[in-house]
């Protein structure tokens, strides 16, 4: 939904990849999807179709949202393979404003109430979230006011 995408984001991800030296041929696309769950749950046939002995998967996501990519994935695809789980992109928080700050602390409570509210519902692996963690997560709905 970023108003300045005039693609799907595969196809976003994938003109980066090659520009930076990987193969089209080497890139498969799955771009129906609009929310983690569908990402999941439309590229497995992709990827059951096209990787017969797949013993590793690298998943790629942003740091806030790494920890439930990996936990739908898990629960989608129960099969026995290697998951590497790796961020994207690491920000450089060193000089973000008020507004950048308050964004990111809004993603970050968000993130905590989807991996609640999906774990429950039965879509992600039963995702436990650390009791310092959660205490966080209730004092910035607090201050956040959300």
């Amino acid at each position: 939904n970023n108003p300045g995408w005039d693609k799907p984001i595969a196809n976003i991800f994938a003109d980066f990849l090659v520009k930076n030296g990987v193969n089209n041929e080497n890139i498969l696309i799955q771009n129906s999807s609009i929310n983690t769950l569908e990402d999941v749950t439309f590229s497995l046939p992709i990827i059951k179709k096209n990787f017969k002995n797949l013993q590793t998967i690298i998943l790629v996501s942003n740091p806030m949202h790494k920890r439930r990519c990996f936990a739908t994935f898990k629960k989608q695809f129960p099969d026995e393979i290697k998951i590497i789980n790796q961020a994207g992109d690491q920000p450089d928080f060193s000089h973000i404003n008020q507004e950048e700050l308050t964004q990111i602390a809004m993603r970050c409570v968000q993130e905590c109430d989807r991996l609640i509210k999906y774990s429950e519902k039965g879509d992600i692996e039963p995702t436990v979230i650390p009791e310092n963690i959660n205490t966080i997560y209730l004092k910035l709905k607090e201050i956040l006011a959300i």
